[in-house]
């Protein structure tokens, strides 16, 4: 097999089965610093839409890696950054679509650029959206998830609103619970009532499976989930 730059996989995934991964960053470049992160610690903190990597490199190796036509469930938009951090995110997208009909498009997102309209245009040809939904306040939100500068929760919950109503494809949206954190009564509540006003297929509530960022973020334990999972609207699957 080749040896590819960009291109990962296809890997066993908890959420998505087979998963041939994409990462588009040369280290970690994020709109966010999550405490729980298992890439570790940001290293290029920013909310700046930018040309972070060649984008007719990634396109080249995907265009050889799918006409080997490999097994997978999803092309999944992931790795070290935020994906839609990249401004040629809908290029790439669009290319695997129109050129490898076949295949379903993934992308996983941190939910912080959702409320540009620019952006929701971009994954409109994806099959798949997998928002964050970390907090259900600004203050929770700004200790779990430390936001680069301009990045505000009010628009985060905007953003959810308007990608979930628009989304012609599938919605999967993670909630990840650290205790002690984010899984207090009174956050689970705030939480409630932000999803009563989004469209999803599924919640997928978790907490931590590989080492975080910081010591600080706690696994919870599973009776816990269960037992905040009857309290979301809608269908939830637990992976722990």
């Amino acid at each position: 097999m080749k040896n590819f730059k960009y291109v990962r996989g296809p890997v066993k995934s908890r959420r998505l089965n087979l998963s041939l991964g994409i990462d588009l960053f040369p280290k970690n470049i994020c709109s966010e610093d999550c405490i729980y992160c298992e890439c570790g610690k940001t290293e290029r903190l920013t909310a700046v839409r930018d040309e972070y990597t060649d984008t007719e490199e990634v396109i080249t190796e995907l265009e050889s890696r799918l006409k080997d036509n490999p097994e997978c469930n999803y092309v999944t938009f992931s790795g070290r950054g935020e994906p839609t951090l990249h401004s040629s995110l809908g290029r790439i997208i669009d290319f695997i679509s129109e050129e490898f009909p076949d295949y379903d498009i993934a992308v996983l997102t941190n939910s912080t650029l959702l409320h540009r309209a620019e952006v929701r245009e971009e994954l409109a040809n994806a099959d798949l959206l997998v928002p964050s939904l970390d907090a259900g306040s600004y203050e929770t939100f700004n200790k779990i998830c430390r936001p680069a500068p301009g990045i505000e929760f009010e628009n985060i919950v905007y953003g959810l609103k308007k990608a979930t109503e628009s989304f012609a494809g599938k919605v999967f949206l993670e909630i990840l619970l650290l205790s002690g954190l984010n899984d207090s009564e009174e956050e689970i509540n705030n939480i409630s009532d932000i999803l009563y006003d989004l469209h999803y297929d599924r919640i997928d509530l978790n907490t931590l499976d590989r080492p975080p960022a910081e010591k600080h973020a706690r696994k919870m334990k599973e009776k816990s989930l269960k037992e905040i999972a009857q309290k979301l609207p809608g269908r939830v699957k637990i992976f722990n």
